[in-house]
Parts: structure tokens; sequence; C-alpha cells
């Protein structure tokens, strides 16, 4: 656990305040520099860490036969699977034969930096949404890249609707152990993911409910992980309304400089 306060300069919503960032390292920074740029000091607990799946062979299958569609789910698996198609020797643009769903404009923006536009971007970037745009679409052949303990709801919908899916795990996800004992003053807690909330009540089971009873305030990046938050029994002070780091840093502030 890293701890990094914010800039002291002129005075901002989160002057004072210390905001708990559980992202994996990987993608944390992008959170952790909005938090700073509006004054908050950052503590940085992953919960997780991302690795490319151990038995690439069904994910390379899927790489070289690309039906009309393809959807990705986070940004984590355009990532992953930009990685294998370096590792098999093959542009990543290679993508652009077929027609790209993503979830959000953060999945969105990953694309963009390979140099790949999406054709659907779900907002609110949820499976459901995602969904639900391309349930407006001929049912066709769609691979979805996703993690290895992706929920099966959008293949579901999918399914449901006469597309032909083909889900493909192309990265995982290990818990990582956390020394939290010298947690202190925390005055938010961000939730990026629905994975993230189940793995934050694990890790801190009763400290957690500590933080929580001292006043402690909870955020949502979106209303899945909203759900799930609720499900577990962690109380939901805002929800982004986008899936994105400077949206997730600008709902905690703007629910905290009201208290």
């Amino acid at each position: 656990m890293t701890e990094q306060p914010g800039n002291s300069g002129a005075l901002q919503p989160l002057t004072g305040r210390r905001v708990l960032v559980t992202r994996a390292q990987t993608q944390a920074a992008g959170l952790a520099e909005a938090l700073r740029a509006l004054g908050a000091t950052v503590v940085l607990l992953p919960l997780a860490e991302h690795l490319p799946v151990e038995d690439p062979s069904a994910l390379d299958a899927a790489l070289a036969n690309l039906p009309e569609w393809l959807a990705f789910t986070s940004a984590n698996g355009v990532r992953f699977v930009a990685d294998r198609l370096r590792a098999l020797g093959r542009p990543v643009v290679t993508l652009a034969t077929s027609r790209i769903a993503v979830v959000g404009s953060a999945t969105a923006q990953a694309m963009a930096e390979h140099g790949l536009a999406a054709n659907i971007i779900a907002e609110p970037a949820t499976a459901a949404g995602l969904a639900d745009h391309l349930g407006r679409e001929n049912p066709s052949a769609i691979t979805i890249f996703q993690a290895a303990d992706a929920r099966p709801l959008l293949a579901d919908r999918l399914h449901a609707v006469g597309w032909r899916v083909n889900a493909v795990v192309a990265y995982r996800t290990r818990p990582l152990a956390v020394a939290a004992s010298d947690l202190d003053r925390i005055d938010a807690i961000t939730v990026a993911s629905s994975a993230t909330a189940e793995r934050l009540v694990a890790a801190l089971g009763k400290q957690l409910e500590s933080l929580l009873a001292s006043g402690c305030r909870c955020y949502a990046i979106g209303p899945e992980t909203a759900a799930t938050m609720t499900t577990l029994g962690l109380p939901v002070s805002a929800v982004a309304p986008v899936a994105t780091a400077a949206a997730l840093a600008w709902t905690v502030a703007n629910d905290l400089a009201r208290r």
C-alpha cells in the first residue's frame, strides 16, 4: 500500500481528503492522477493483478478467424488482445476487418490508442447496455473478448436473440494479498468494478466496517458496480455519470464538497 499527497497549491475540492484507490496497479494511475489534481491524498491498495491467459490456444484460434463482430467489455481486454496479436506477429489493426462494439468510453479510448474506432460505444458502460445496443443489429457471429471471471450476461442475452456467440478469455485476474493493517483515516473509497467490490469486502472485512462506521464514503464507477456494492452491503454514496477515471474523481469531489 502506498500513499501520495495531492497538489498543495490552490485550494481544491479534495484538499485534506484521503481517498483509497483499489484498482490494479496497471490501471490505478489515471484515477490516482485525477484525484491528486483535485487535491486528494491518494492511498493505493491494489486488490488484484491482471495477467495473460496461461493457455492462449483458444484466444489464438479466435484471432485467426475474426467474425463480423467483436465485443470488448473493458480496456484490459483491448490491452491483452493487442499484446497477443503482437506476440503472434500480427498488427493490431487486423481487428478492423470486423465491426467492433465496446463497453464505455474508456474501452473506446483504449481502442483509439491502437488506431481503431469502435462502431458501437455502449453508455451506460455496462454489459447490459452493450447487449441493448447489439440487440438492435441484425444477429450475426460475434466474438466477445473478456476476463476469465466475466459474468455471462452479455453472451446469454445475445444468444437469446439469435447471435452466434464465441466468448473467449483474453486475460485472467489474480487477487493480491493486502497488508491493510496500517490504514488510517480514509474519507472515500473508489470502486471501479463489481469484482473489485467483492475483493474489497473479502480483503478488508471488519476493517472495512470500521472505516464505514467512521464516516468513510464509497463511490462506484457505474451502475453495475453500484448494484454489486449494494448486494454486498456497501453503501453507495454516488455513482459516476460515465465510466471514466476523471468522472469518478469528480463524483468523489462533488459529493465530499457537501460534507
